[in-house]
């Protein structure tokens, strides 16, 4: 079945079921019902081509470019002109960087190719490149303020966190959620969620294996579809040992059932925001400038260790 925004993106592009707008001025032609069911199938095998989070940030893309056509119809502007103002849109309404907005024209000819196989790229076209040129040169900043998460200043997180500053349960809850994402290279989306749709992470995603913790994600910017990433943590033997944090905050939910959020805060999931919240209250504590780490800093602190 095609998509609503689909179906209104071929009527005022030109698009007509199994044809595309193109410079011939051929009729038409009816596709019979058996080649139609090899046409959705190559386009199935096109989707699953495409990483997980790929496919579901051209899907976000796709929603926001329905809502742009809902909201100022395409009317007689060509499709190009129509695409850079909704590029305009992006950036200048919603204050999307570049990269974003690239993304988002990734996405939208992901869809647009799916209908239209032959149809030029839309990073073809002079005036797209020009203008993301130009939105890159204004979001550019001479230095980049992310730093790493040294081992120094993790260690330093972690004895702060032992003093419980958030109260017994939020202080742990902190800590283990660091620990996973620094021993482990985590996305901050990887154990938290990003918004109020996405998936959490559940307790029983994380098992003991006579020697280790077993912690499974079905979910990561890079896993296919349909795949999962198994990642262990084995004791360390010193004061900064993952099993030891990983064990004392199971013992804390241990009343919980498996399919529970693994870090329940107030009854919900941890939000990257909360995490990130409370990550820059110790760091502000601790004399650091919160402005210089990320919820990324841990991933590329740990690759940097």
């Amino acid at each position: 079945m095609v998509s609503p925004v689909l179906e209104e993106y071929k009527l005022r592009s030109g698009v007509s079921r199994g044809r595309c707008r193109t410079h011939s001025y051929s009729s038409p032609q009816v596709i019979d019902d058996g080649l139609n069911l090899h046409v959705n199938s190559a386009k199935t095998l096109i989707s699953q081509s495409l990483l997980y989070n790929m496919l579901k940030s051209f899907n976000t893309s796709w929603r926001l470019f329905g809502k742009f056509q809902h909201t100022y119809p395409q009317q007689q502007l060509s499709n190009i002109k129509y695409l850079l103002a909704f590029v305009a849109f992006c950036h200048s309404n919603l204050k999307l960087s570049h990269n974003m907005i690239k993304l988002y024209l990734s996405g939208i000819q992901h869809f647009q190719s799916l209908e239209c196989p032959d149809s030029p790229s839309l990073f073809s076209t002079h005036a797209i490149r020009a203008i993301l040129k130009e939105i890159s040169k204004v979001n550019s900043t001479p230095d980049s303020t992310r730093q790493p998460m040294s081992e120094q200043l993790f260690r330093s997180l972690a004895q702060a966190l032992t003093g419980m500053p958030f109260g017994h349960t939020l202080s742990l809850l902190i800590k283990t959620a660091m620990y996973l994402a620094y021993y482990s290279f985590l996305r901050l989306g990887e154990f938290s969620k990003t918004h109020a749709s996405s998936a959490f992470l559940r307790k029983s995603k994380i098992v003991w294996c006579d020697s280790f913790y077993d912690l499974t994600l079905h979910s990561a910017k890079t896993l296919a579809p349909g795949n999962v990433v198994e990642i262990k943590y084995f004791p360390t033997g010193n004061a900064w040992c993952p099993v030891m944090v990983i064990l004392e905050w199971l013992r804390v939910i241990s009343g919980e059932p498996p399919d529970s959020p693994l870090f329940p805060t107030s009854g919900v999931q941890l939000t990257t925001a909360v995490f990130m919240k409370y990550m820059r209250v110790l760091l502000s504590n601790m004399g650091v400038n919160p402005m210089f780490i990320s919820g990324h800093s841990f991933r590329i602190g740990a690759a940097s260790e």
